[in-house]
């Protein structure tokens, strides 16, 4: 039970830390200034739509599964596929692109872990 009750914990820090940034005032559930957390740039305007939303909080999740739980990529990997997410892009560069969001969550996350 504990190990289920830390994971769903660190699935909703995943998803808010990635919707951080699309809000101006939210903070992540932590500093991870190496992997753009807090985001210096938020996304408002046109670039801050649901699918952009979306796209950066399943992202950052998919990462975050990954590497803590590698085996359920074989029901994710079909499932990203078919939601259209590419899950061999690692970009975390551009944090106004939804996708590289996601990535230096999820790299956040893992770093945060590994502490």
């Amino acid at each position: 039970m504990g190990f289920l009750m830390a994971a769903a914990a660190y699935c909703l820090d995943t998803a808010w830390n990635a919707m951080t940034a699309f809000n101006a005032i939210w903070l992540p559930v932590f500093f991870a200034p190496g992997h753009g957390l807090p985001f210096k740039q938020r996304i408002n305007g046109t670039g801050n739509t649901t699918e952009a939303r979306n796209t950066a909080v399943v992202m950052a999740l998919y990462r975050t599964c990954n590497a803590f739980v590698p085996e359920c990529n074989e029901d994710l990997d079909p499932l990203m596929e078919k939601w259209g997410v590419n899950t061999s892009y690692l970009e975390a560069s551009d944090l106004t692109n939804p996708m590289d969001i996601g990535n230096a969550v999820g790299n956040a996350m893992i770093a945060h872990a590994a502490q």
